[in-house]
């Protein structure tokens, strides 16, 4: 029956059907309905809800890809893939909801006249009318500036300076905290911020790299770059579904139902979505990895120096190879500088790990002895042993 809802609903989306279709009434006649929830594990309480609830609201941005908006009277974007997904494994009956800016919507979620919020970010405003799921995704947060500026490379730069953001979005509540020195110009969308920027109105603008690169290149706005990423620790980059405080039931079942996307599921949405360099670079790391990482300006790396065509240290003193390019891979993927320290041979190698005087170590085998000292990641290569 969740399911039929849930059908109903995506043509009601699309206009093939009306929206004030009584579902109900229409089968209730020729189905035997089961009221079974789903081979997910929930609580009484939550089967409950899904049995008794006809449709749950959910906002849909005008005007914000590729996450969340609309084209067309239909909602897009990868933010609205994701929670159709996620509302059909467990035949959730959705409605979007449209036409409102952010901040209206904020409002609305507080008042119940809406039940989830997609695409938002923590913040200890937000924590107090608002529960939260885990991250779904994460981000890259950048400050888009004049082509001609190679000034302006972090927010600490910005003082005395106007930097356009996005009325009601977080950012605005972090930058009046944290950096109190910048001046504040806000915005209602990402079009309008880029153009202040492009027409000398504001020195920069602050918003999602996928988002600003959309505008860019859709509305031919060519004078304009992504100046750099946020690094400051303070700034989400995951987002999140949230609903109101007083709705702990639905964050619940939305919860369970997210574990039931598969990673396979995920890459494809992405891969739909968004730019394949902005896919590769999204990482989840934990508040305590990204902080850990942000203090360490270059993490150092022990190699063997002679064991092609794996690693080798070459007469330039560049570190080449197989290990050399998956190295090259999760450095670019963690956005990280990783040093290599000379050494003479694989034996001093080891030993200046044993010494930390290198933080990781190459391509080398699990063995007892070794995992004294060392801590192994998962496998990144398998290489056959044969006898010749």
């Amino acid at each position: 029956m969740r399911q039929i809802k849930l059908n109903a609903n995506m043509y009601s989306n699309l206009g093939l059907v009306p929206k004030t279709l009584d579902l109900n009434s229409a089968i209730k006649d020729y189905l035997i309905v089961d009221k079974k929830t789903s081979t997910i594990d929930f609580t009484e309480e939550e089967k409950e809800f899904l049995n008794q609830t006809k449709t749950v609201r959910i906002h849909n941005e005008s005007n914000w890809p590729p996450f969340n908006y609309i084209s067309n009277g239909i909602p897009m974007g990868f933010s609205i893939d994701y929670m159709n997904l996620l509302a059909s494994k467990i035949g959730l009956p959705i409605e979007y909801i449209s036409g409102f800016s952010w901040n209206e919507f904020l409002e609305k979620i507080k008042n119940n006249e809406i039940d989830i919020m997609l695409n938002i970010a923590k913040s200890e405003e937000r924590e107090k009318y608002l529960e939260f799921t885990s991250s779904y995704e994460r981000v890259i947060d950048t400050v888009f500036i004049k082509k001609d500026n190679d000034n302006l490379k972090s927010l600490d730069d910005f003082e005395g300076k106007t930097l356009a953001v996005m009325k009601g979005f977080y950012e605005e509540e972090l930058l009046r905290k944290y950096y109190p020195q910048i001046n504040l110009l806000l915005v209602n969308d990402s079009v309008e911020g880029l153009k202040k920027v492009a027409f000398n109105e504001a020195d920069g603008f602050f918003d999602r790299l996928a988002v600003g690169n959309y505008f860019l290149q859709n509305h031919y706005i060519t004078n304009l770059k992504p100046g750099f990423e946020i690094q400051d620790p303070k700034f989400s980059k995951d987002m999140y579904l949230a609903v109101n405080k007083n709705n702990i039931i639905l964050r619940n079942i939305l919860e369970k139902a997210k574990e039931k996307i598969t990673q396979e599921e995920l890459i494809e949405l992405k891969r739909k979505w968004l730019k394949e360099n902005e896919v590769k670079k999204t990482i989840s790391l934990t508040k305590k990895e990204e902080i850990y990482l942000s203090n360490r300006d270059i993490v150092t790396m022990c190699v063997n120096p002679s064991y092609k065509p794996f690693e080798e240290i070459d007469n330039s003193k560049n570190h080449i190879g197989i290990t050399a390019d998956i190295i090259k891979l999760i450095k670019d993927r963690l956005n990280i500088q990783i040093k290599v320290i000379p050494t003479k041979n694989w034996e001093e190698s080891l030993e200046f790990s044993k010494l930390r005087k290198c933080d990781i170590i190459s391509f080398l085998n699990e063995t007892t002895k070794r995992k004294e000292w060392l801590t192994f990641s998962n496998s990144l290569f398998t290489d056959e042993n044969v006898i010749i």
